[in-house]
């Protein structure tokens, strides 16, 4: 079939491509059904694709591509890939996947495990969702895969990555229903700004990225909590085959569960891992007003030594297992002293430089009170 300027397919239309080539120097504006269908060859040369609803590619095999092809998956429209197979820009060509919406591999029903390939440059500004037992592979080291801010990897299946891939948008192992293991192979590297967003839905129940390879890890961190973990529990976020060679994400972060709780997370990046701990369980406006806590710190400013002062408003209230940590004005926890014996504590600035510091008093863990000090 060769034509040239628009050839569209109407809403309720479906254009079957079952062999074949579609030639010409024009756009294919879908709005329909765009059907790739059978195992026989399928060449598309020189033909920009509009896709405003749904492409289905179906026991395609092969689709090759000559020349300059841009396919632009639109706000909303699908690609929804229920094959073996793949498309293939040939060589020296020009072809771009352009994604602002939903590319899917999907599970084949039988269960079965499958494989569709992608060789050309694609800029990811929707969603790539790899189905259970299934690859996407993104090929070529002459090709670009750019995951992009607004961009979105996810699924329980893997990402099979040799093009050359820049990471600035999230990664998002697991299904909408469910947590889940989603695995990226060769060329994966996390970088800032982009985030890896986990669910935590239960005790070792959370989402997982595995990495095959060396990878370089920086950019940040997203919980959302299903459930109230305890303090000191732990969860293997991110695991990588061959060692991680460098990790700079943000050494705590923080997620909420209910309307006042906030749970914030230690991350421990390992060798081979990264783990998230919790770390403080800071409770909410209402368990506050249960437990009203008088907090100092006297003289203060402190120049040597201080003294650190609590007590409670109710006669009932047992401190049991008192700590206090210190935080910068960046957030980050600098110090921590447990060991309190009373409700008068000494307190010794020793490598503190000069500044502001917030204090926070806590009781197994959970945050009881918080007062600000200044060290000259």
């Amino acid at each position: 079939m060769i034509f040239s300027g628009n050839f569209t397919i109407e809403t309720e239309a479906t254009l079957r491509f079952e062999k074949g080539f579609l030639q010409g120097g024009g756009t294919i504006v879908n709005n329909g059904t765009f059907h790739f269908n059978s195992f026989e060859t399928k060449d598309i040369d020189s033909i920009n694709m509009e896709n405003n609803n749904l492409i289905f590619v179906e026991n395609s095999a092969l689709v090759h591509f000559h020349n300059t092809v841009v396919i632009n998956n639109n706000i909303d429209a699908e690609i929804k890939i229920l094959s073996n197979g793949g498309f293939l820009e040939e060589a020296n060509e020009n072809v771009t996947l352009n994604n602002y919406g939903n590319v899917e591999k999907m599970p084949f029903p039988n269960g079965s495990g499958g494989s569709f390939y992608m060789v050309f440059d694609i800029n990811n500004f929707g969603i790539l969702n790899v189905g259970e037992n299934q690859t996407f592979l993104m090929l070529g080291i002459s090709q670009n895969f750019d995951n992009t801010e607004e961009g979105i990897l996810t699924g329980t299946g893997t990402f099979d990555i040799t093009a050359n891939f820049t990471n600035s948008g999230k990664i998002r192992p697991g299904s909408e229903v469910d947590t889940g293991t989603l695995e990226m192979i060769n060329n994966v590297n996390l970088s800032a700004p982009g985030t890896l967003e986990i669910d935590l839905i239960g005790p070792s129940q959370n989402d997982t990225v595995g990495i095959f390879g060396t990878p370089d890890l920086q950019g940040n961190i997203a919980i959302t909590l299903g459930y109230a973990p305890d303090l000191g529990d732990e969860f293997t976020v991110l695991t990588a085959s061959n060692g991680i060679n460098s990790c700079d994400f943000p050494s705590q972060v923080s997620a909420s569960f209910g309307p006042f709780d906030t749970y914030l997370f230690d991350v421990i990046c390992n060798n081979n891992s990264i783990v998230l701990k919790v770390e403080t369980i800071l409770l909410g406006v209402t368990d506050f007003e249960k437990n009203p806590i008088d907090f100092y710190v006297y003289p203060n400013p402190v120049k040597d030594f201080s003294e650190i002062h609590f007590s409670s408003t109710e006669t009932n209230f047992q401190f049991e297992e008192l700590s206090v940590s210190v935080y910068n004005m960046l957030g980050q926890k600098i110090k921590h002293i447990q060991g309190f014996s009373g409700e008068t504590n000494s307190f010794n600035k020793e490598n503190l430089s000069s500044g502001v510091y917030f204090l926070h008093l806590k009781n197994k863990g959970q945050l009881l009170a918080t007062t600000k000090i200044g060290v000259e």
